[in-house]
């Protein structure tokens, strides 16, 4: 193996040990499944079961692989009265792609790297064209990675939020009411900020502004 090649080759194999000790690196959840349990049960002995939900929530985001936490979570979900609605292509791509965490999405991104910088330097050196099919793998791999990273940029610019308490949702901040109610604990979409306002989205594709106060973001 020639040195062009062996350059990508340690370049990538560095980038995947940062990121794998990055993900060691990180300190421990502040909220433990159980501790998650106890205080949701504590929330919903006091009948707040919006708090309950943006707990469970939170608590199954530190830990996603914890069965305990999901079960606990879904009983709560059926609990609470959603509107009828029928889950969008983007939210159901969205969950597909935040399966994998940033650290997961960040090696797979390395590896695509590190093989475009393998095809490179044997066309630059050996003068060996890339086959189409070894062109097109590549382009589905790093088009996935980019997705991914999307993925999550969308969480980061339109987050889930839970309500605490049953509200009404306005046409505009301090608008007249829709006379829609969103009950405690219902998962919703923001969408945009004012000042003590907050924009969502329901389930059933209905836009309005509820209190900033009452919407916990996860």
């Amino acid at each position: 193996m020639t040195h062009p090649i062996r350059l990508p080759l340690v370049l990538s194999l560095f980038l995947i040990a940062l990121f794998a000790c990055s993900g060691y690196a990180t300190p421990r959840p502040p909220l433990a499944p159980i501790e998650g349990i106890q205080l949701a049960h504590g929330h919903l002995q006091q009948h707040h079961i919006g708090a309950a939900r943006w707990v469970l929530e939170k608590a199954t985001r530190q830990a996603p692989r914890s069965m305990m936490l999901r079960q606990c979570l879904t009983q709560v979900t059926q609990a609470i009265p959603s509107p009828p609605s029928r889950t969008p292509l983007r939210d159901r791509l969205l969950t597909l792609l935040t399966r994998l965490t940033l650290i997961e999405w960040g090696t797979l991104t390395s590896l695509g790297v590190a093989m475009m910088g393998i095809q490179w330097v044997r066309y630059r050196w050996r003068r060996r064209v890339p086959s189409l099919i070894t062109l097109g793998l590549l382009g589905v791999w790093m088009g996935g990675c980019a997705m991914g990273w999307g993925a999550y940029a969308w969480e980061w610019r339109y987050p889930w939020a839970v309500l605490a308490d049953d509200q009404v949702v306005s046409v505009t901040p301090n608008g007249p009411p829709q006379g829609v109610t969103v009950v405690a604990g219902e998962k919703v979409r923001q969408r945009g900020q004012r000042p003590h306002w907050v924009h969502i989205e329901r389930a059933n594709g209905q836009h309005g502004w509820v209190p900033s106060s009452t919407c916990w973001t996860l």
